[in-house]
């Protein structure tokens, strides 16, 4: 437990602030296909973990986050970025941050659906919650729900 704080503490350390965003976005495209494969990996294992109400599920996202930071993002870093701010909102009950990092998630995350509905479903379902009344939310997560039907992503709905 203690190494999973240490973990989380550090790569908060690395991913917050006010050059966060900037910082984020400027990652170079991630090239290594060891380091893709890792990630797509990692990925499968934090739904898992979170399906299972593991422990690990902030390890993951912050190893998920680290390769990011070394090697660029590949197309599902932003996962793990918003899973970290789950983790955040989780285990620190650091909301503001947490909120912060999913709102930055989704604006480095791209175009892709599938990867939009898992970030769009942390973020409206899990965290926003904590800071906006549910009627302000209530539109992105049925257009979240929606979209998670149309393109078969059921775990998102």
């Amino acid at each position: 437990n203690g190494i999973i704080v240490q973990e989380m503490l550090g790569t908060k350390q690395l991913v917050t602030g006010p050059l966060n965003e900037s910082k984020l976005r400027s990652l170079a495209e991630m090239t290594d296909s060891t380091k893709k494969e890792a990630i797509a990996f990692l990925e499968e294992m934090l739904i898992c973990s979170y399906q299972s109400q593991s422990i690990y599920f902030p390890l993951i996202a912050c190893r998920m986050v680290r390769i990011t930071l070394q090697y660029g993002r590949a197309m599902t870093s932003c996962v793990g970025l918003a899973s970290l701010a789950l983790s955040l909102v989780t285990v620190f009950s650091d909301f503001s941050e947490g909120y912060s990092l999913a709102k930055t998630s989704m604006s480095i995350a791209g175009s892709d659906k599938r990867v939009l509905c898992g970030i769009m479903t942390i973020r409206y379902a899990l965290i926003n919650i904590w800071k906006e009344p549910i009627q302000a939310i209530l539109p992105q997560l049925k257009d979240v729900y929606n979209m998670s039907l149309k393109y078969g992503l059921i775990d998102n709905a």
